[in-house]
């Protein structure tokens, strides 16, 4: 049976947005039937000072949230685009002629990121997205880029893994609420306000063009107001300047998002959430922007898929073995059962002369026994995977997901199919089956080793006594 077929269908993603005071979940979903677009949200708050600057400052309050959260949503909804605060973001616009595109681009790009960036590239995660289709710029690409610390991401994904939930994607609340902004071709400036920080960003056909946060000791209106005078002098000749006075409680959400009353009555509220939803409805493999997580979007929501499939396969063992147990046990109880009452039936006769009927009734119960001992010799013919799976998740390293397993018979060849997160990975795994002592003649071949990171390999390997499955101690 191959069980992959349970792992084609792409799963329903929702948009999570994770502030200083609360977390606001929305999930969009088409009606086949009708067209509509039905959307679900969800809230709940955070303790005070668990999120501080954009930095998770106490990671069991946040779980517990995140876990309150997930609880209130739809059963099987586990994968997220998160959208973060922006206080610990850098975000910057690069212009380059559009003569220089494709791998020219890329290397460019690399090349641009180690002389602007205020950081070590060892110490970040970053992402950029080209922009100047969205933009309408004549001459140039306009590259869009974001970067963040990596304890930052880091101490984030801990906490929603704890929590059961899988990011696909990372960006944050200014990036998000763009992508469902109703926005014409005026660039606008824009003030958000949290406990311990600001940020001033400004944007123009739904394009976020420039971002600046500030920690607690500035978010004063008195600070605040001269940061928003300087960037309106910066942009005073720039693209006709940017309208003034617009604060983040204002931006005013597409009216196709309208229909959810809960949206409706409180558009500013749910404009990120909203924002990061619109991305979730992304098939995986066409989505390109901006994500601040080690792996790309297609290869985070591929690993996280291979990582669960991986867990179900090890329940799915355990559960058919203690079926199997259950039915030979109520079996034998059965037989047992009707040993006994033939036992009764036959004591109950001794003191009678003894007849045919009787003589056939002991007979019968003779056979009864003989049936009874003939269970042994079949139960210890069967092979107890189940024992086999324990031991060999046992041996499993953590950056190894295995996908599926052909399992014939314990004679056969086994073979495994899987998801290596580097080479190092895939070479430390090889080591562990070549020496593992439960089995022999592995082979690993060497196949998209071109890879560097999330390699799809093949391998298999023969039981060294297949025996030892029908007695395994």
């Amino acid at each position: 049976m191959n069980f992959l077929r349970f792992f084609t269908r792409e799963e329903p993603v929702a948009g999570l947005q994770i502030s200083e005071e609360y977390l606001r979940l929305v999930s969009l979903e088409t009606d086949y039937k009708t067209g509509e677009i039905k959307i679900a949200t969800d809230e709940e708050t955070i303790p005070k000072d668990t999120i501080v600057n954009g930095s998770v400052k106490n990671k069991d309050a946040l779980i517990s949230s995140l876990k309150k959260l997930s609880g209130k949503t739809k059963a099987g909804l586990k994968y997220f685009v998160v959208s973060i605060p922006a206080s610990q973001i850098y975000y910057k616009m690069f212009p380059f002629p559009k003569a220089v595109s494709g791998e020219k681009l890329e290397e460019a790009m690399k090349l641009t990121v180690g002389f602007q960036l205020p950081f070590k590239l060892e110490d970040i995660y970053l992402d950029w997205e080209k922009q100047d289709e969205k933009t309408g710029a004549e001459n140039s690409n306009e590259i869009s880029l974001a970067a963040v610390k990596k304890y930052v991401i880091d101490d984030y994904l801990e906490c929603l893994s704890k929590a059961g939930i899988n990011a696909v994607a990372i960006e944050f609340h200014p990036l998000s609420a763009m992508r469902v902004v109703s926005s014409d071709k005026e660039t606008y400036l824009a003030t958000q306000k949290n406990a311990s920080d600001a940020s001033v960003f400004v944007f123009k056909n739904r394009v976020l063009r420039f971002l600046r946060s500030m920690p607690k000791e500035y978010v004063g209106d008195d600070s605040l107001s001269a940061e928003v005078k300087k960037i309106e002098n910066f942009y005073a000749t720039k693209n006709g300047g940017v309208n003034k006075g617009l604060s983040f409680t204002e931006l005013k959400i597409d009216p196709k998002f309208l229909k959810s009353a809960e949206i409706k009555n409180n558009e500013s509220k749910w404009l990120v959430s909203t924002g990061a939803a619109l991305r979730a409805v992304l098939p995986r493999k066409e989505d390109k922007l901006i994500s601040l997580m080690p792996l790309g979007t297609e290869k985070a929501y591929e690993y996280s898929r291979a990582a669960s499939f991986s867990s179900f396969i090890t329940n799915l063992s355990i559960g058919i073995s203690i079926f199997f147990a259950s039915s030979f046990l109520a079996s034998f109880v059965l037989m047992m059962t009707i040993q006994e009452n033939f036992s009764k039936q036959i004591s109950s006769l001794s003191s009678l002369p003894v007849s045919e009927d009787v003589v056939s009734l002991e007979s019968r119960a003779e056979k009864w026994n003989s049936l009874i001992g003939e269970t042994g010799p079949i139960v210890a013919t069967l092979p107890r995977w189940s024992v086999f799976f324990e031991e060999f998740i046992g041996i499993l390293p953590k950056d190894i997901a295995i996908n599926s397993m052909s399992l014939p018979s314990p004679e056969s060849r086994v073979g495994i199919n899987g998801i290596a997160q580097n080479r190092g990975a895939l070479n430390n795994f090889r080591k562990v089956l070549q020496n593992w002592g439960t089995v022999t003649a592995v082979e690993f071949p060497a196949t998209n080793l071109e890879q560097r990171e999330n390699i799809t390999f093949q391998a298999s390997f023969v039981l060294g006594n297949p025996g030892a499955l029908y007695n395994w101690k």
